[in-house]
């Protein structure tokens, strides 16, 4: 037993050096991002190419001079954005609460990797994404990106995990991330597929047809959801070209 909860500690102890270097890593970016080639940070921040339509549109919504029922699949981020552009925070806010969402996201990864494995494999995987540059740059980006992957190791967390009242937080993340980038959706029907495989799996027969009568008769306005929401790739005619309707 005394073995078993020294090799415990030690594997938190190891957890918590690998943030300790990650936090030392991001310190040294921000002092130093003037050596990094197109990484230059203007007042704590990089802006990407549509850095500055997002914060546009979200001033507009503040405004009052557009809806963010307009926006579809960019609500979510504009949402994310409106909080510190109404208290006139500095942008630098959201790169801090990047890497804040960040650390969490890290902790899931590590959590759901020794659940399936081994705490080894944790920390291999928390090291790959947090020392992972590309990745971690994005943290000081107004961008989606890194606020996607986040929610979807967390998201993933809850789900390998799953409780019965984590099914608000479940349904709040899946909505988040489908409002954030347009693939979000991907994740409904990951859901849906989990749901059939475990209602076969443990044959829930009755639940099992009341789930597929469900799906068929949310289907067809559904589709219409979707198609709208991918406004520029229109589903629907896609779909009638490739049936030849």
């Amino acid at each position: 037993m005394i073995n078993k909860n020294l090799s415990l500690n030690n594997y938190n102890f190891y957890l918590i050096v690998i943030y300790i270097f990650w936090i030392l890593s991001i310190l040294s970016y921000f002092f130093l991002n003037e050596y990094v080639k197109a990484g230059n940070l203007v007042d704590g921040v990089k802006l990407g190419n549509d850095s500055a339509l997002y914060l546009r549109e979200a001033q507009n919504i503040l405004n009052g001079e557009s809806s963010i029922l307009g926006y579809k699949s960019k609500f979510g981020y504009l949402l994310f954005l409106i909080p510190f552009l109404y208290f006139d925070l500095p942008l630098i806010n959201v790169v801090f609460f990047n890497l804040l969402l960040t650390g969490i996201s890290a902790w899931c990864l590590y959590k759901i990797s020794t659940k399936y494995y081994c705490k080894l494999a944790g920390l291999i995987c928390v090291m790959l994404f947090l020392f992972y540059f590309p990745i971690q740059i994005r943290n000081f980006y107004l961008l989606t990106e890194i606020l996607f992957i986040d929610l979807s190791l967390i998201l993933t967390f809850f789900i390998v995990f799953y409780k019965k009242q984590y099914i608000p937080l479940i349904i709040f993340l899946i909505i988040a991330l489908v409002s954030i980038r347009p693939n979000g959706i991907l994740f409904v029907f990951s859901l849906i597929f989990c749901t059939l495989y475990f209602l076969i799996e443990y044959k829930k027969k009755v639940f099992l047809i009341l789930f597929l009568i469900t799906l068929l008769i949310l289907a067809i306005p559904t589709i219409h959801l979707i198609n709208e929401y991918f406004e520029n790739l229109n589903l629907i005619k896609s779909l009638n070209k490739v049936l030849g309707v």
